[in-house]
């Protein structure tokens, strides 16, 4: 569908103009256009926030930003880590490698019983913790 608004602009006939409002015109198309063509399609209902955060806009930005789903990925990390009886200490990320778990399964394993130091990024090397207790890799992540 087309989408109008009012943009900001400005025009190098104005001298000494900050600005004028011009109309433009934005074609777009959302996945929900399709639908019609699908001789099927199945829709599933999920937890929306362990399963959905929407990026739409560049950093900086109120809502859908990278550093917002960056956020929430780092927040459903940690509930796999906590649900397979690790514990978290300390501030910053976690964020778990899809070759160690892709929906907290097999995480017990690694982490049940373990102390993990924020930030974490648990790739695909197993879990080798100094007294319970994992240290940072080149002063960025805790990896396991």
């Amino acid at each position: 569908y087309l989408r109008r608004g009012l943009v900001s602009v400005v025009a190098s006939q104005c001298s000494g103009s900050s600005g004028i409002n011009a109309e433009y015109g934005e074609m777009e198309k959302f996945v929900f256009d399709v639908f019609q063509f699908a001789k099927r399609f199945t829709v599933l209902e999920v937890n929306r926030s362990d399963e959905f955060s929407p990026l739409k806009n560049g950093p900086g930005a109120k809502s859908c930003t990278p550093e917002i789903c960056r956020e929430d990925l780092s927040k459903l990390h940690k509930k796999w880590v906590l649900k397979a009886g690790g514990k978290l200490e300390g501030e910053g990320l976690c964020e778990i490698s899809p070759l160690v778990s892709v929906d907290g399964e097999g995480l017990d394993g690694l982490v049940a019983g373990k102390t993990l130091s924020l930030p974490v990024h648990m790739d695909s090397r197993p879990v080798q913790p100094t007294n319970g207790h994992s240290n940072g890799v080149n002063g960025l992540h805790s990896k396991l």
